[in-house]
């Protein structure tokens, strides 16, 4: 039995994780980019909840693309003072 299907194991796995593992199920090698895809469109389209949640999954999967991501999307004075 694959230590993720146990029953026992799921409950020590954030809801993140679980969301992260499910779209990487789907997607594959093609999960990260799917997700920076997602983020990039909730973001033009102003959906900061939707934004967040896709951020995450992104940062579940690829840390460095999740901080990618996170800096472009910053304000000039938030990049300048923090």
């Amino acid at each position: 039995m694959a230590a993720n299907d146990h029953e026992e194991l799921e409950g020590f796995m954030s809801d993140t994780t679980k969301a992260a593992l499910r779209h990487f199920a789907e997607y594959g090698l093609r999960a990260v980019p799917m997700a920076i895809r997602n983020a990039e469109t909730a973001a033009a389209a102003n959906q900061p909840e939707d934004y967040g949640y896709w951020l995450e999954i992104c940062r579940s999967l690829d840390g460095a693309a999740a901080r990618r991501i996170e800096a472009s999307h910053q304000s000039v004075d938030q990049r300048l003072i923090g």
